[in-house]
């Protein structure tokens, strides 16, 4: 029609309007909907709307196409809906108060039983326990024509969907799978690294804390209310300084020579000290230390006595 045109002007636009109004005029006076007068707008007559209940031909109607075909080919059931269970009856009511609690900051005249939002939804409510009946009903009318109810193991069926579509869904599956795999590790990184620095603060805290308290019985020490510092030698757990590796300490070249051959280890037979060559690396015993350099103290005297008989 021109009257869902777009236009360019207002002129034409108004053109339109008056065009199409004497149209209307036009239908309606040729319908007879007009009074006797002038051609008007206002003079239209408007006409009632009437709903009827034809139930003698919607019967009619029904038995026209009507079929006398088993329950099992048809499989209509007609009941009436499931008892409202209390889950659902908790659901309706927390809506209507969620619905309330909106719609009071919006206008003061609300009332739930006009909002057409909650009616809507308990309208839903309906359809889920009128499927809900028929369902059960359908399975007791099934069970007694002794017909299965589902299917067995072993059935096969084709698919209505080609191997390409499935193997695009499969695919999308897995990324979608794999994803939130991904997610559900970035998550666990994260509380692990909550939880060390968690335990990092903890650790520093504790050490402020210590180091406090060394101060403030240092404090004490100094005041004269603390007689002994043995707490400088106790450590956070309340215990003392540690006694690892304080053992007997061993000598420098005690264990020096105890990988070498000795005399009795050469064939077994054995030989005196100043014979051999295999021999000579031997340490000498106690009694042939002639050679010994002294020490440098005896070095000292020495060279004081030879000091004062030149002198003399």
């Amino acid at each position: 029609m021109v009257a869902n045109m777009e236009y360019s002007t207002i002129d034409e636009k108004e053109r339109a309007e008056v065009t199409d109004s004497d149209e209307e005029l036009e239908e309606a006076f040729l319908k007879g909907e007009l009074k006797p007068g002038l051609i008007d707008k206002r003079a239209v007559v408007p006409q009632k709307k009437e709903f009827a209940n034809n139930v003698k031909g919607l019967k009619s109607k029904l038995s026209a196409f009507k079929t006398d075909l088993p329950w099992i080919e048809r499989l209509e059931i007609t009941t009436e809906p499931a008892f409202m269970a209390p889950e659902l009856n908790v659901e309706i009511q927390e809506h209507a108060d969620k619905r309330e609690k909106v719609m009071r900051h919006q206008t003061k005249y609300f009332h739930i039983e006009n909002d057409p939002i909650h009616n809507d939804f308990k309208r839903e409510i309906t359809f889920y326990r009128q499927a809900q009946a028929a369902v059960l009903e359908g399975y007791r009318k099934l069970k007694e024509l002794n017909l299965p109810t589902m299917r067995p193991e072993d059935y096969f069926a084709q698919m209505a969907k080609s191997d390409e579509q499935m193997q695009k869904i499969r695919s999308r599956l897995l990324k979608k799978q794999k994803g939130l795999e991904i997610s559900e590790r970035v998550k666990k990184i994260r509380d692990i690294k909550k939880y060390g620095k968690k335990v990092q603060i903890e650790a520093e805290q504790r050490k402020v804390k210590e180091k406090k308290e060394m101060i403030d019985k240092l404090n004490k020490y100094r005041k004269g209310k603390i007689d002994n510092l043995d707490f400088l030698n106790i450590d956070a757990k309340g215990r003392g300084p540690s006694k690892k590796g304080k053992g007997k300490k061993v000598p420098f070249g005690k264990n020096k020579y105890t990988k070498r051959n000795t005399a009795d280890d050469i064939d077994g037979i054995p030989s005196k000290r100043n014979k051999g060559s295999a021999h000579k690396h031997l340490p000498r015993s106690g009694k042939n230390k002639l050679n010994k350099r002294p020490g440098k103290a005896q070095r000292q005297k020495s060279k004081s006595r030879i000091s004062k008989s030149r002198r003399k």
